[in-house]
């Protein structure tokens, strides 16, 4: 517990979440309301694709990678995806099991995880 509290960040941050479907949305604020935590989040109805990324964000996400969630085009969304990292000069990271992700490995690390019942790869880019 004391090691725990030394490491609590304590400076302002802003979260921002988004989803195309209106359904997790509504689940995210509930979640983020019942964590005491719905006034750092701002959600948004929208795709990564149509966001503006500002300097300096840290993105982190967790897209469909087919084992519960399907999508029609996986290779497009990670396509998109990495293609958002590197031209937003974006660092964080993509939760995933999608083998595929990403296509230049050389500038991500990766760290094994557990998500749910999935065993996932969480791909940190390196900047």
């Amino acid at each position: 517990m004391q090691e725990a509290r030394t490491k609590i960040f304590d400076q302002s941050y802003q979260i921002f979440g988004s989803d195309i479907d209106p359904t997790m949305i509504d689940i995210a604020r509930e979640n983020a309301r019942q964590a005491s935590v719905a006034d750092t989040i701002t959600f948004s109805l929208s795709s990564l694709t149509e966001i503006q990324y500002p300097e300096r964000i840290h993105l982190v996400t967790n897209p469909p990678y087919g084992n519960r969630l399907e999508s029609d085009n996986l290779d497009g969304l990670y396509a998109d995806l990495e293609n958002i990292f590197n031209q937003n000069h974006l660092s964080g990271g993509v939760i995933t099991t999608y083998e595929p992700f990403p296509k230049k490995r050389d500038s991500w690390t990766k760290m094994n995880l557990m998500n749910g019942g999935d065993k996932c790869q969480f791909w940190r880019k390196i900047k």
